[in-house]
């Protein structure tokens, strides 16, 4: 287990891996890593609003899947999305 540090947030994953440029989109304040999909969902504040972000591939210590099958499993969910919305 790699513990990764992003500013003031911590989080666990089963290697090392770089998030700093999620700082670009803002100040982290939260985080969600244990996903059996092997994605980890950060929350980042900028300008006073606050955003969601979910990052597929990461391998989570608690991922069920590969990499590669939490990042085709998050992008097919762009489409179910926006079919959804239509609803």
């Amino acid at each position: 287990m790699k513990i990764v540090k992003l500013d003031s947030i911590t989080f666990r994953l089963k290697e090392q891996q770089d998030f700093s440029w999620m700082k670009q989109y803002g100040k982290p304040f939260w985080c969600v890593d244990e996903t059996g999909s092997g994605c980890v969902c950060i929350g980042i504040e900028r300008e006073g609003k606050k955003y969601f972000y979910k990052i597929a591939g990461v391998n989570t210590i608690e991922a069920e899947v590969t990499p590669e099958e939490s990042i085709r499993v998050l992008k097919d969910a762009v489409s179910l999305y926006y079919e959804l919305e239509r609803v």
